[in-house]
């Protein structure tokens, strides 16, 4: 069954700042989200971390309330650090999975790493696999999957990186969110999806129009034939909605939450209705 995320990351107009404070916690917005339609989210990580344990219990609370599932964790962790700093990196994922737990989140979706495939060698490359593989193994028992986001500056930077990144690690458990790699591309977005497919269970969309946001249907990508292709492959899996017309501000103040989540209730209805043209 094909699940539509909001990303609460679309919400967040501090998401590019050095400290990456959210404006609003993420408890103040959950009423305004199930307004608009939405029933489940993929959580960006400083909605959850920044929180203490009480606050991650009322988060839960009000989401039930709302009807929210938050089956999505989103993290940005460093794969090839050393030393005490490893040790940290650690101790962060660790501390994910214990929010996991209290959000009721089933899949912990990765940033995969800051170094770009290109640079990551020797040693780089042996201390990210290991990092994972371990990170892994300590959460053996759960088997929740963990897709890696492709993304520019990450070993998820193209489908061959990606591909020998989840061979070096060797666990069925690790997966692919997959996104368009240029957003003026169809013929090419396409390509790497049919290269990643197996691989593929979680999708993140956005629709860009030269260098500003803009709704999917009216993106450069021909977002209506790739979905379709997608979907008529059989994906069944999360399509989340990550960033959408409007969220993009010059002042945090600037961003009007209806209006950002009308214009992605616009985009969730786009997508049902790629998923109704093919099923």
């Amino acid at each position: 069954m094909i699940t539509i995320l909001l990303n609460t990351i679309a919400l967040e107009p501090n998401r590019w700042t050095a400290g990456k404070v959210p404006y609003r916690p993420l408890v103040e917005l959950l009423g305004p989200i199930a307004r608009a339609g939405f029933d489940a989210l993929e959580v960006w990580q400083n909605h959850a971390v920044l929180l203490d344990d009480a606050g991650l219990e009322t988060l839960r609370e009000t989401a039930d309330r709302e009807c929210l599932a938050m089956p999505v964790l989103g993290m940005y962790p460093a794969f090839h650090l050393e030393g005490r700093e490893r040790d940290e990196e650690k101790a962060r994922w660790d501390r994910m999975v214990r929010i996991m737990d209290t959000l009721g989140a089933r899949v912990l979706k990765l940033m995969p790493g800051r170094v770009a495939s290109a640079d990551l060698t020797g040693d780089l490359w042996d201390q990210s696999v290991a990092f994972v593989q371990e990170a892994l193994d300590r959460t053996a028992d759960r088997g929740f999957p963990v897709p890696l986001e492709m993304h520019g500056g990450t070993v998820a930077d193209s489908a061959e990186s990606v591909l020998r990144f989840i061979g070096a690690v060797g666990s069925d458990r690790l997966k692919v969110c997959f996104q368009p790699m240029g957003f003026a591309d169809t013929d090419g977005t396409i390509a790497i999806y049919d290269a990643l497919a197996p691989h593929v269970m979680h999708m993140h969309v956005q629709g860009r129009a030269g260098d500003r946001m803009a709704a999917l249907e009216e993106s450069d990508i021909d977002y209506s034939r790739v979905l379709r292709r997608i979907f008529r492959g059989g994906f069944d899996g999360y399509v989340s909605i990550e960033f959408v017309r409007d969220c993009v501000v010059e002042s945090p103040e600037q961003l009007n939450v209806e209006k950002v989540l009308a214009n992605a209730a616009r985009e969730r209805q786009f997508i049902r209705r790629q998923i109704s043209a093919v099923r």
